[in-house]
């Protein structure tokens, strides 16, 4: 895990904190951008306990993700009403939506959707997507006949 924690891909989503007395989880943090990394297996991450408590985070974490979603879209409207002075952003709410979609679908290690199907590596992405119409979208293409 330290060496992990070191890891300048993860340092940086380790929140700073100025404050000693706040106390932050870092090992959720470190086990999620490992799995979003995809660098679990080359770091040695793939023991029973530790699969186990990376299942454990991945249930949870949907849901509470889609409370967060929820409780930002709100807070979205009553600043526009002028009810509240907590300003969110439809940057903020896009962050959370991009955000849950990246873990859900394997994270950063895919930069194009297509490379979410099995066996696909970059090469034959490239083939595909010149086989493809350039409009092709990955739910057309899982759709297709």
């Amino acid at each position: 895990m330290k060496k992990l924690k070191d890891m300048p891909e993860i340092a940086e989503a380790i929140p700073k904190t100025k404050f000693e007395e706040v106390d932050i989880q870092i090992k959720p943090i470190v086990l999620l951008m490992a799995y979003m990394l995809d660098i679990r297996k080359e770091n040695g991450l793939t023991g029973e306990e530790t699969e186990k408590e990376l299942e454990i985070i991945l249930r949870a974490v949907p849901s509470y993700l889609d409370v967060l979603i929820e409780v930002s879209v709100g807070l979205s409207t009553l600043f526009k009403m002028g009810r509240t002075s907590k300003r969110i952003t439809c940057r903020n709410i896009l962050a959370l939506i991009q955000f849950s979609q990246n873990l859900m679908q394997g994270g950063y290690k895919y930069k194009d959707p297509f490379m979410q199907l099995p066996h696909i590596n970059e090469e034959e992405c490239e083939i595909l997507r010149s086989s493809l119409d350039k409009k092709m979208t990955l739910y057309n293409y899982c759709s297709m006949n």
